[in-house]
């Protein structure tokens, strides 16, 4: 990881709000002792920055400042791990895993989504219509940009009202923008209220003679294994039925 391959950690990490050296140890195929050598190495030269909100914690590692700048990138506020750190991490590990398996996948993050829609102008998020009547977008946590298949994928470990969930998942339905939408779930119970919702809006779709997305729910990799059983249990059961 050193000389053009730090250019391309840098590169790495400022896809993202932040990372940790084991999910780039397995992204570049290094060992974990090897990639924290040269992220101790980038911090000290002002490319990196490193936090730990808790003791033992694994620190969290993001693009400086001065790291921005030496990319071209336009300047950050610095991220606030202790928010939402679970549901940013699912991300990282999950795109580090999609990049090593295949790395000819044109894998976007967020941060490169919204890049791509605000200056060309081509859809990477859907509409979104709350409770209060207010249309937004929704990005995906990250997509799989492929002719011919585009592919949201949503990591769901958080528990949310069937109400939102509901909206979410009637926005991928309808929006048009993708060829399909992954619902990665982490528990058994949200992946078949999930599958509901799907089902439903998928009805609603073909009822209105819509071309609506392909809505998939599957198993987070994340998940621990036994709880992975039981979500790909519980979505078969319902699959079977019909």
């Amino acid at each position: 990881m050193e000389g053009r391959r730090d250019g391309e950690v840098l590169a790495w990490v400022a896809r993202f709000r932040f990372v940790t050296v084991e999910v780039l140890a397995e992204r570049f195929g290094v060992s974990v002792r090897r990639a924290n050598s040269r992220v101790s190495a980038l911090t000290a030269a002002g490319m990196l920055e490193c936090r730990q909100d808790v003791r033992g914690q694994r620190r969290a590692v993001f693009i400086s400042r001065r790291g921005a700048a030496e990319l071209g990138l336009a300047t950050r506020r610095p991220p606030r791990p202790e928010i939402q750190r679970t549901h940013e991490l699912a991300i990282v590990r999950l795109a580090a895993q999609i990049e090593v398996a295949d790395p000819d996948a044109v894998l976007l993050t967020e941060r490169e989504c919204r890049l791509i829609e605000r200056e060309t102008g081509r859809a990477c998020s859907v509409e979104v219509i709350d409770r209060h009547g207010q249309r937004g977008h929704r990005w995906p946590d990250l997509v799989i940009d492929e002719p011919g298949n585009r592919v949201a994928i949503e990591i769901e470990i958080a528990a949310k009202t069937t109400d939102r969930l509901r909206r979410i998942v009637s926005a991928y339905a309808d929006g048009g923008v993708f060829d399909e939408a992954r619902l990665l779930v982490a528990t058994a119970p949200l992946g078949l209220r999930i599958e509901r919702l799907c089902r439903a809006a998928t009805r609603y779709s073909d009822l209105l003679a819509l071309e609506s997305t392909r809505l998939v729910v599957a198993s987070w990799p994340g998940a621990p294994a036994d709880e992975r059983m039981r979500i790909d249990a519980a979505l078969a059961g319902v699959q079977a039925i019909g």
